[in-house]
C-alpha cells in the first residue's frame, strides 16, 4: 500500500510540475505583435522612455512598430536613427537621417548627424549641412546676407580640405 501511494504521490508531483518555458522566438514574436496592437502614441512614449533608460533593442522595437503606423513622422525616423547609432549600426543610421530630411529637409538634427556620420566624405557633408541651411537658415541662426559674403561654413570645409 505505501507503494502505491508513494507511485501516486510521485506521478501527482510528476503531472503538477512547472510549466516548461516557451522558447525566446516565441516569447519574442508575441512581444512584437503585442506591440504592433499598441495605439501609436503609446508606442512613441515608450520608444522615448526606452531612449532614456539607455535600452535601446527596446526602442528599435517599439520605435519600428510606431513608424508602421506613422510613417511620416520625420522626428520618430531621426530617433530610429539615433537608436540604430547606438545599437553601432552607422549605415543603417544614415538611411534613416536622409529619410529624414527626406520628409523634412530643414531636420537640424538630422543633417548634423548624418554630416557627422559623413566625416570621411566632407564634400558629401557640406551638401547635407548646405541643404539644411537652405531649407531653414533661421533653425541654423542664419541672417540674410549678400551671396558674396564668405560663410563660416565654407572656411570650415576650405580648412578640413587642406588638412
Amino acid at each position: 500500500m505505501r507503494r502505491i501511494a508513494a507511485l501516486l504521490l510521485v506521478c501527482a508531483a510528476c503531472a503538477h510540475g512547472g510549466q516548461k518555458p516557451q522558447p525566446a522566438a516565441r516569447d519574442a514574436a508575441s512581444e512584437r505583435q503585442r506591440l504592433f496592437e499598441l495605439p501609436a502614441g503609446i508606442l512613441h512614449a515608450e520608444a522615448r522612455e526606452s531612449m532614456a533608460a539607455g535600452d535601446w533593442a527596446a526602442a528599435q522595437a517599439r520605435l519600428e512598430a510606431y513608424l508602421s503606423k506613422e510613417p511620416g513622422d520625420a522626428a520618430a525616423i531621426f530617433e530610429a536613427g539615433w537608436v540604430e547609432e547606438r545599437l553601432g549600426r552607422a549605415d543603417a543610421a544614415a538611411r534613416l537621417y536622409r529619410q529624414a530630411l527626406a520628409i523634412r529637409p530643414g531636420h537640424l538634427a538630422a543633417a548634423l548627424n548624418l554630416a557627422r556620420l559623413l566625416r570621411d566624405d566632407a564634400a558629401g557633408a557640406e551638401e547635407v549641412l548646405r541643404a539644411s541651411l537652405r531649407e531653414r537658415p533661421a533653425a541654423w541662426g542664419a541672417r540674410p546676407r549678400p551671396a558674396s559674403a564668405p560663410s563660416s561654413l565654407s572656411r570650415v570645409f576650405a580648412r578640413r580640405r587642406s588638412s
